[in-house]
């Protein structure tokens, strides 16, 4: 330990630039090619010793930036590999799906006008009238009452949508008119009492009532068309 401590008082190390300073205290019988050998043994042992520190610190250094330019690495990857990732898709349940809202908008889509529904109901009566010449008296009295309360109907649902302005006025105008030509018919004679000429007149305002509807968009349903034909 003494000899270690001789060693650091004799020789001092300032950096990297640091030059060896031989010791004064050395014999004065040392000297010449002693003295020189001293000197350049003691410098060895101090170059060695800095050379030792500067590979540990070197090393460090190195393990250091490699452990940095890992975590570098990994998050490039981490940001270049997330792009293809879909996100996941969240589960929609029956509740949360938009179907009901949906529902609603086909069914405003759909919706006939009433009157416009209640032409239709009348102009099936009308088919089934035409399709039933030899039905008996109280069929044909039951026919022709309920002729007339469809033709009630459409004449009140033909009052709204011309005040509301879904349809225009000549279709409560024609209502009309089919309700006052069957008001001039006996209840007691049935469908009988419907003259022809009378006939042709409900038929035509009831084509207009018809082109009417087609022009607000809605269409003579499928059962018409096949009760006509039938």
């Amino acid at each position: 330990m003494r000899r270690r401590a001789q060693i650091r008082r004799r020789i001092g190390v300032r950096g990297p630039g640091t030059r060896l300073v031989c010791s004064l205290r050395f014999p004065a019988r040392q000297g010449g090619k002693n003295a020189a050998r001293s000197c350049l043994s003691r410098y060895a042992l101090v170059t060695k010793s800095l050379r030792a520190r500067r590979r540990v610190e070197m090393r460090g250094t190195r393990k250091l930036l490699a452990v940095a330019a890992s975590c570098v690495l990994a998050v490039s990857l981490a940001a270049c590999g997330g792009g293809d990732e879909e996100p996941a898709a969240e589960d929609v349940t029956p509740s949360e799906a938009p179907s009901d809202a949906l529902d609603v908008e086909i069914d405003e889509a759909i919706e006939v006008i009433p009157a416009c529904t209640s032409y239709f109901a009348l102009d099936l009566k009308l088919s089934e009238i035409n399709s039933k010449p030899d039905a008996k008296k109280k069929a044909k009295k039951e026919m022709l009452a309920e002729l007339k309360g469809l033709t009630d109907t459409l004449v009140t649902d033909a009052e709204e949508a011309y005040i509301s302005g879904d349809l225009p006025e000549r279709v409560l105008v024609n209502a009309n008119r089919i309700q006052k030509n069957l008001s001039r018919v006996e209840a007691d004679k049935g469908t009988d009492g419907i003259k022809k000429k009378q006939m042709r007149r409900i038929e035509r305002s009831a084509s207009r009532i018809e082109r009417s509807c087609e022009a607000a968009g809605d269409m003579l349903p499928q059962e018409n068309l096949d009760a006509r034909t039938a």
